[in-house]
């Protein structure tokens, strides 16, 4: 570990495994054990680490989606608190970023297992706080409550949460009397949502649990400019990127924080290859038993049009789009399918084709390594990320790629660290920004 006071990229690392497709799972049924397997995840938190990595997040959802399971194995999977336990004994520094919703947990769990891991890590593991989009049903719910109103119940759910945290701190020792002074107490929390006695029955560890959020609604921004160190997002494009990036800063300062106290890391996906023809055919060969009618129901579901009996060649253009809809799923994705009909006018192939219907509306690149670093250079540049989640995709080829070829690159750019220069995930956060 060097000391170094220079500025560089945040980056994180899915722990889910987009490399590996539905069709590759059916070819090699093995496979479906080994994503299973502590032994697979530790194998690729030693790489990160080495590569240098800032953390590894695991996403989770508390629901399956049977019609995608086949084409999207990594949705769902393991428990990210019991996953991140298992795995993070094996490293030193590279932090860990737990998903846990504020809708279906109490907060006294939550508040237990995220400090048993900031104990176990010694430091370095975040949160990652979603409300919910689907699961409902699976926890005795038949609808969910609105947007807003779930970003009410994250509010209160992580002020008990920190109460908890707050009332089991670390004993110390009176210097004069020499006793120890624990501090414990009841926090009797009555809220809107949460009655809480408390306390917590793990102390506080000495380093802060950073959170991170990732919700692009407007409800969704102000809950993270209020109170995330970190926020993850859907930005498919650069001026998508560059809108948000500054809205997210002008949302942070007027909530009387510092500017670039939230840090913006969208979802990068990337295919890659020694040509940009070869990548192109990962590309394409991942994506060519995708079923077009799971695409045709989703953008159906988002936007209420029908493409599903129209020829591929068909144009869309914007007058074709009903008017706005309430749709079950994400908001932000229907906005973001709707900003790119406008924009592009695509025919139908190139909107089964677009990060907004093939990719969950991240950005992508498909190309070399250069054409990756390139990529990442310019969003830096224009002001798009201060980071960004890899999504290695296609197969582990593009995975490394990234930590041989694209991770040095970088370095040598000056984009990024040579070696960790921090212990704990949120010692690191204070320092990292472009």
């Amino acid at each position: 570990m060097r000391e170094s006071t220079q500025k560089t990229l945040c980056i994180g690392l899915s722990l889910s495994p987009t490399w590996v497709s539905g069709s590759r799972l059916k070819q090699e049924p093995s496979l479906q054990e080994t994503i299973f397997s502590a032994g697979y995840y530790i194998a690729l938190s030693k790489r990160a680490e080495a590569a240098k990595l800032d953390f590894l997040f695991r996403p989770d959802a508390l629901f399956l989606n049977i019609e995608k399971a086949s084409q999207v194995p990594a949705f769902g999977g393991l428990d990210p608190s019991l996953l991140i336990a298992a795995i993070a004994h094996e490293t030193d520094y590279i932090g860990f970023v737990s998903t846990i919703s504020t809708l279906f947990y109490p907060p006294y769990i939550a508040a237990r297992q995220l400090q048993s891991l900031n104990w176990l890590t010694q430091g370095r593991v975040g949160w990652n706080i979603v409300t919910a989009l689907q699961g409902q049903k699976n926890f005795g719910q038949q609808t969910l409550p609105d947007p807003d109103e779930r970003y009410k119940i994250a509010s209160e759910f992580t002020a008990v949460t920190e109460a908890l945290w707050k009332s089991h701190p670390l004993k110390q020792v009176n210097d004069e009397t020499q006793q120890i002074i624990s501090g414990l107490k009841e926090i009797n929390f009555q809220g809107e949502y949460f009655n809480v006695q408390g306390p917590l029955n793990i102390p506080e560890y000495s380093q802060p649990i950073p959170y991170f959020q990732a919700g692009a609604s407007p409800a969704g921004r102000n809950f993270a400019a209020t109170l995330a160190d970190g926020i993850f997002t859907a930005t498919p494009d650069l001026d998508c990127a560059i809108e948000f990036y500054q809205d997210i800063q002008h949302r942070t300062v007027k909530a009387g924080r510092k500017h670039n106290a939230v840090k913006v890391l969208p979802g990068l996906s990337f295919y890659l290859a020694d040509s940009r023809e070869e990548a192109f055919r990962l590309f394409e060969q991942t994506h060519a038993n995708t079923n077009p009618q799971i695409k045709f129901r989703y953008i159906e579901s988002l936007i209420n049009l029908d493409l599903s009996q129209l020829p591929l060649e068909t144009i869309i253009k914007p007058e074709m789009l009903p008017e706005p809809i309430e749709t079950p799923y994400s908001r932000t994705h229907a906005k973001l399918l709707r900003r790119y009909i406008c924009k592009n006018h695509p025919s139908i192939k190139m909107l089964l084709s677009s990060p907004e219907v093939n990719g969950s509306s991240h950005w992508r690149v498909i190309g070399t390594a250069d054409d990756l670093v390139d990529e990442i250079e310019l969003w830096v540049k224009k002001q798009g990320c201060d980071g960004f989640i890899a999504l290695p995709c296609g197969s582990e080829q593009s995975l490394y790629i990234f930590f041989d070829q694209v991770v040095p690159k970088l370095v040598d750019k000056g984009l990024f660290r040579e070696d960790y220069q921090e212990k704990t995930l949120w010692q690191r956060l204070q320092n990292i920004g472009i």
